[in-house]
């Protein structure tokens, strides 16, 4: 459920305690949340289904935190990719996955929705965040494999990630 608070006067609006807007609150069923780290191996995830029809589950959260070791940063390689497809305007405001430069879900990388092949898609420091919604519209398909590979940073970028990690 969704709440609206009209703002009547500038006074009342100081009044109200603002939430962060930059965490989004999904509405769904139920959400899944999970940290992976990964060292020089790569370690895959699979989009869990539904036993009986092979197919996501609609109405769900699912998200994936990647860290990897120091000096490295994290590839996330997509494999049979079939989500439902972009709405009219093209956009992916269904269901989609949204990949992020780190952990706080600021740094926006891509959105993937549809079917097909994906590109690889890489962080610029040792963390990727993948963050897969479904819509309650029940249309669904089989979901997707992504596969985690910690890549060695440039020694340039190397060394600015070991200073801004200690802040």
């Amino acid at each position: 459920m969704k709440l609206f608070l009209p703002i009547l006067s500038f006074a009342a609006a100081q009044d109200i305690i603002e939430q962060d807007t930059r965490v989004w609150n999904p509405d769904v069923d139920a959400t899944f949340s999970k940290t992976l780290t990964v060292d020089a191996l790569t370690k895959s995830w699979t989009l869990p289904t539904d036993a009986a029809t092979g197919k996501y589950e609609p109405n769900k959260y699912y998200r994936m935190t990647v860290n990897g070791p120091a000096g490295y940063k994290i590839r996330a390689d997509f494999s049979n990719f079939r989500l439902e497809g972009p709405a009219f305007d093209g956009s992916c405001s269904k269901d989609k996955v949204d990949i992020f430069d780190g952990t706080d879900g600021n740094n926006l990388l891509t959105t993937y929705c549809g079917k097909g092949e994906r590109a690889s898609v890489k962080s610029t420091g040792t963390t990727l965040t993948v963050v897969f919604k479904s819509n309650e519209n029940g249309i669904v398909d089989t979901g997707f494999d992504v596969a985690f590979t910690a890549e060695p940073l440039p020694e340039d970028n190397a060394h600015w990630n070991s200073i801004l990690a200690q802040y």
